[in-house]
């Protein structure tokens, strides 16, 4: 195969960007194109995995593959040309469309395994997250420059799309590994990967939520965080926050931070419908995580800062709409037991102050929240805890 690597890496590259998806990465990741069952772009996903059995079989012992991808005229004018569009809105459609296809190759290229991931890692993301702003926290903040120190100038959407899609690479791939159960491959300290996103992980998540945190929307270029832009901010958190085990590259007090960043969006942005529920979607793949991977110490941390944060919201408060509220409750609780059991006990504390207010006062609000109460309890929340026994 080698003697013929050259040829099969333009075959594979010219169909793969062929048959790129032009769409926002709202709907479109290579991660969701390869799980999708369906029998759509079914020539990208077959060029995606030859991709990628052509780099587990070359690329083990004898670098072939990965070289040809990373020395690649095109790829590499492709990847220069990111830094021109600073949002989702300013970029055409066939830009879109060449930086789906850079993401689906170099995530393929990372995911085969932990030696093609280090050199994915090591050749992209230092990179990127230099269009970003961000440097690594082995690089003393005093001896960055100050306009360096966070994503609030230099947010750009294709290099934090192919962060996304590098980073997902590794959590996934972390996640193989700890599945394997084979103590030599779950010591993150012999992986190169590893070392570099934890070098740069802290920082990155400091810049994001800087971005999201904002009064008033982080200004890029004249133009508020919203849209795809705020969404890909969220997404990239999401997948920060979960990775399994001993491989997060984030301390315990990061991950709290992320929590809060995300009960934030959510209390702050309840007009701008898709940037919450993406945010609610996100925060919820936390929980489902931690369930997954059994952390004991996450699952303390998720359950006083997400869980108890969102009962003690006032019921009355206009803000955030009451069905909001319920539905951010709902979801949060079906991700686990001990979730669903502090939330139905707090919701049942509600449950029986608001009918009597109702009844004895005419108070026609509590009777609102009675009914929108029993209702998502009734509807949502008791049907899925019943199921499990």
């Amino acid at each position: 195969m080698s003697n013929h690597a050259k040829a099969i890496w333009l075959s594979l590259k010219d169909i793969i960007f062929t048959f790129s998806s032009s769409q926002e990465p709202v709907t479109s990741s290579t991660l969701e194109l390869l799980e999708n069952q369906s029998k759509e772009n079914e020539v990208m996903k077959e060029a995606l995995v030859c991709w990628a059995n052509c780099v587990l079989v070359c690329d083990g012992s004898n670098e072939v593959f990965l070289p040809l991808m990373m020395q690649d005229s095109d790829l590499v004018m492709i990847f220069s040309s990111i830094t021109g569009d600073y949002c989702w809105a300013h970029m055409s459609t066939e830009c879109k469309k060449r930086l789906n296809a850079l993401g689906s190759l170099v995530y393929v290229a990372a995911k085969v395994s932990s030696t093609c991931c280090t050199k994915v890692i090591e050749s992209f993301f230092p990179r990127l997250t230099d269009l970003l702003g961000i440097s690594s926290r082995d690089v003393p903040l005093d001896s960055v420059p100050e306009e360096n120190n966070s994503l609030s100038i230099k947010l750009n959407s294709g290099a934090l799309f192919l962060c996304i899609e590098l980073l997902t690479a590794c959590r996934n791939l972390a996640v193989d590994l700890v599945s394997r159960d084979v103590s030599s491959q779950c010591v993150p300290s012999r992986h190169g990967w590893f070392h570099l996103l934890q070098s740069f992980a802290e920082p990155l998540v400091l810049g994001l939520r800087f971005a999201l945190s904002s009064a008033e929307g982080t200004i890029i270029k004249n133009q508020a965080i919203k849209g795809t832009d705020g969404i890909c901010v969220v997404r990239c958190l999401q997948i920060l926050a979960t990775f399994p085990g001993s491989f997060s590259p984030l301390p315990e007090a990061v991950f709290g931070d992320i929590l809060r960043s995300f009960i934030l969006v959510i209390a702050d942005n309840c007009t701008e419908e898709a940037l919450w529920k993406h945010s609610l979607k996100n925060l919820v793949q936390i929980g489902s995580s931690i369930e997954k991977f059994g952390d004991p110490n996450r699952c303390i941390s998720y359950k006083n800062i997400v869980v108890e944060r969102f009962l003690s919201w006032p019921m009355h408060e206009s803000s955030v709409p009451l069905s909001v509220k319920l539905e951010v409750l709902s979801d949060i609780g079906i991700t686990r037991v001990d979730f669903a059991v502090r939330i139905v006990e707090g919701l049942k504390e509600i449950l029986s102050s608001n009918p009597i207010e109702a009844l004895v006062k005419g108070n026609q609000v509590c009777a609102e929240i009675a009914t929108s109460v029993l209702n998502c309890l009734s509807i949502r929340l008791l049907p899925w805890y019943s199921l499990l026994f």
